[in-house]
């Protein structure tokens, strides 16, 4: 027919009763970050609450962040929202220290809701996350010392358990 297709997954999460988050990010030449919007929509009839979380590679460096996360450990970044029905809400995350594209494949999570009810993001599992964190430090390991046996410029601390641990103090709905 030659009509582009308009968007149909707020339609589907609609009929689906479901919570459709949607990500997009973009690449800010001038000040060299990559902008990260996540926006939520209800599409359910009852409010949801919720917790939303975001990694971020650890290279990467979260200048700002809407609203502010409730916890940001060994860069995995966490929100508690709450989203009445039929409303929708923003996460707006600022993140320097990166290429460009190198969020397009950004996974979102979310824990203490059904993952079912959920299109666009995926259940969270702390327990994989720390195993797929303790593997990714096994397959890159710290820089031997070099010839004269200083010790490297950077020594990993993080035990990246998950959201809980250092949280900021973030505001609740």
């Amino acid at each position: 027919m030659g009509k582009p297709t308009p968007p149909i997954e707020g339609l589907i999460a609609k009929i689906m009763n479901a919570v459709l988050v949607t990500p997009s990010v973009s690449w800010e030449a001038r000040s060299k970050t990559n902008l990260v919007s996540l926006h939520l929509t209800n599409y359910t009839r009852t409010a949801k609450a919720f917790t939303l979380l975001a990694p971020v590679p650890e290279e990467g460096e979260v200048r700002a962040a809407s609203p502010r996360p409730a916890a940001a450990k060994g860069g995995l970044l966490s929100w508690k929202l709450r989203i009445a029905p039929m409303e929708s809400q923003d996460v707006v995350l600022q993140v320097a220290g990166l290429e460009s594209g190198d969020l397009e494949d950004l996974e979102v999570f979310v824990e203490g809701i059904d993952p079912e009810l959920v299109s666009g993001a995926e259940g969270w599992d702390a327990e994989e996350w720390v195993r797929a964190k303790e593997s990714a430090d096994s397959a890159n390991p710290d820089p031997e010392p070099d010839d004269e046996g200083s010790e490297p410029d950077q020594e990993r601390t993080d035990d990246d358990e998950g959201p809980g641990g250092d949280e900021a103090q973030g505001e609740e709905d």
